[in-house]
């Protein structure tokens, strides 16, 4: 005769007394430890990939967001001041690109790393794959906040250039301008 007993329900966080108190009691702190630094590298890896992608974003469309625009309020912003910012402005915003890949790129191996260390701390498929599935819920839920986050600067940095400035493309002068399809010439003279 077989007893049923209530199911409890599955944690959903990694912070949960009982899922944690089990995970200490049953594989050691280590393997709690080693749970809670795999859902912290999930959170970067989320943060890395939205940052990537907006930072790529940016560039392909050739727009410079706020926070890589070099400014300087002592100098008079002339046409050769205003590229020389624009083109260094542009660099940076590169090598802020470039560092968010690599970051991106040693955080998926760490996460690599921990899972196989995971693997052999804890035995049990079922507890490893609660402990995945709660990382992998919490890190597509900060993707996904990040992300809207970013697509609505996006769209505002998309708004901003929309009008032109006088001096807003020459950060990119050293590239053939985008042809423009609003401006359809046809002269017969």
């Amino acid at each position: 005769m077989a007893t049923t007993q209530a199911r409890r329900p599955l944690p959903t966080s990694l912070d949960d007394e009982d899922f944690a108190k089990r995970l200490r009691s049953s594989y050691g702190a280590a393997a709690l430890g080693a749970a809670k630094k795999y859902h912290e590298f999930g959170i970067q890896l989320a943060r890395y990939l939205d940052r990537v992608a907006f930072l790529s974003r940016c560039l392909n469309v050739r727009l410079i967001p706020e926070t890589h625009k070099l400014k300087n309020e002592n100098v008079q912003n002339t046409a050769k001041v205003t590229t020389i910012l624009m083109k260094h402005s542009k660099k940076l915003m590169k090598a802020d690109l470039d560092h968010n890949r690599l970051r991106k790129e040693q955080v998926e191996k760490n996460l690599e790393r921990l899972m196989y260390k995971m693997k052999k701390l804890v035995k049990c498929r079922d507890d490893l794959k609660l402990i995945h599935s709660i990382c992998h819920v919490d890190h597509n839920k900060e993707l996904k906040k990040l992300q809207t986050a970013s697509r609505a600067e996006f769209r505002k940095l998309l708004e901003t250039y929309r009008k032109p400035s006088k001096y807003t493309d020459l950060a990119f002068s050293d590239e053939e301008p985008p042809k423009d399809s609003d401006s359809s010439s046809t002269d017969s003279d």
